[in-house]
């Protein structure tokens, strides 16, 4: 970890999240765009990788990781949650922080709620 960065237990992650609906009114599951920066990309991967049965026991259905161009430490994961609850409660559980400063984690991500508008295939 970096020198002086400490992982607040008591920082409020900047999120805000509410109910989403689909165009039917059915209830969407929750997508959390969480833009992070690493000591070693590889390094935080395995990691990552082996929180998979945490992540899903917590209700992550699913995840995209992409990294900036410039920057391969600079990433970016969209991760998609059954509930809003769920979410909130990994986003602020110690089992996270913990994993967070083990891998790697060099400054508090930033985390924000998406609600899908659209999409399509050209």
């Amino acid at each position: 970890m970096a020198a002086g960065l400490a992982l607040s237990t008591t920082r409020r992650w900047r999120i805000s999240i509410r109910d989403v609906y689909n165009r039917k009114g059915d209830t969407m599951a929750y997508m959390l765009a969480v833009n992070l920066k690493v000591a070693n990309y590889e390094n935080w991967k395995k990691s990552f990788d082996g929180s998979a049965e945490l992540r899903k026991a917590n209700g992550e259905i699913s995840y995209q990781l992409f990294r900036k161009a410039e920057d391969p430490n600079d990433l970016v994961m969209l991760s998609q949650w059954h509930d809003e609850e769920s979410a909130r409660r990994f986003l602020h559980s110690d089992e996270l922080r913990a994993a967070q400063q083990e891998s790697g984690v060099v400054q508090i991500p930033d985390c924000t709620v998406l609600q899908e508008l659209d999409s399509g295939t050209l």
